[in-house]
């Protein structure tokens, strides 16, 4: 029986030698890189037939540091199944609205950092009380308030006052 490999018919004798080459070119190209090799990989790697793993495996071979990169799954992320457009829109408003959120988290991280920032920058000590209150305030006019009143002030406190 015949089957493919590249553009022409070869024999299923072929197909085992052409896999063998390759495996051996997946081999050198790891040890030629300094990568060591344990036996279970090279095991792995020597008793492999399907040629498309072999040619996945020394593209991988060229760049990778450690063995394990060359021979593991490939990283897939699938989306979720719905089996309703209802369900799919509830999960599309759900994950939009999880993105809004840790985009405001992140917007109030980062204002309350700038706020530490100035501070540092100018000398102004920070308690630790007051440092907790600015990273846990979830309210961004009082942290821009207080980015503000930063620039000036002569205390920590003087930043945080009503």
């Amino acid at each position: 029986m015949s089957t493919t490999v590249g553009s022409g018919y070869h024999s299923e004798l072929f197909r085992r030698l052409y896999a063998q080459a390759e495996a051996r070119c997946v081999l050198t190209v790891l040890d030629s890189r300094g990568v060591q090799v344990s036996e279970a990989v090279r095991e792995q790697i020597l008793t492999c037939t399907d040629h498309d793993q072999l040619d996945t495996w020394l593209r991988r071979a060229s760049t990778a540091t450690a063995a394990y990169q060359v021979t593991r799954p490939p990283i897939t992320t699938t989306a979720p199944t719905f089996y309703s457009e209802k369900f799919r829109q509830l999960y599309a408003e759900a994950e939009a609205r999880a993105k809004e959120r840790a985009k405001e988290r992140g917007v109030l991280q980062g204002t309350a950092g700038s706020v530490l920032i100035v501070l540092d920058v100018r000398g102004v000590p920070v308690p630790e009380a007051i440092r907790e209150q600015m990273l846990a305030c979830t309210d961004l006019d009082q942290l821009n308030t207080w980015l503000k009143r930063a620039v000036t002030a002569a205390t920590a406190e003087e930043v945080t006052r009503p």
